[in-house]
């Protein structure tokens, strides 16, 4: 679940403690957190505990994925790069979100997004389910202004 935050935040999904992966230490606005949630079905409760910064976003994008023959695999943080790439294979799921002024659709990727978010005034987000890609993986969200990103791949 990526998350636009400030640091010493927490995010709970139903009474799971998730764990950190990356996030950007330079301007602490943007993260990466997930975690095996073995109990609950349907609608879960997700709590999040937000630090200092009110100014900031809080835009959050969940995803749930299940028979993961892995799980956690690799994830990258950047600061105003516009891209990202991830080392992927088929069947990888993948999914990116970003902070910018203005929020692109993530079309000109390597492959086209299973689908694309928004949320709030500055957060998008995309997810992959990899085809034939097997190597390097260029996510592009396409939009204006790009100040953060991060992006997961599980297997």
């Amino acid at each position: 679940m990526p998350e636009q935050h400030k640091h010493n935040n927490s995010v709970v999904v139903n009474g799971t403690t998730l764990t950190l992966r990356t996030c950007d230490n330079s301007s602490e606005v943007i993260a990466l957190y997930d975690g095996l949630v073995t109990s609950g079905s349907g609608l879960q409760n997700v709590v999040i505990t937000w630090g200092a910064g009110s100014f900031l976003d809080r835009d959050m994008f969940v995803w749930t994925a299940t028979g993961l023959a892995t799980g956690y695999i690799s994830s990258t943080a950047t600061i105003a790069t516009g891209t990202q790439t991830v080392t992927v294979q088929p069947g990888d799921f993948v999914f990116s979100t970003e902070r910018a002024s203005t929020v692109g659709n993530y079309s000109t990727s390597d492959q086209a997004p299973a689908a694309a978010h928004t949320g709030g005034t500055n957060g998008g987000a995309a997810d992959w389910t990899i085809g034939a890609i097997t190597g390097s993986f260029v996510v592009r969200p396409g939009g204006g202004g790009i100040s953060d990103m991060v992006t997961g791949v599980y297997r």
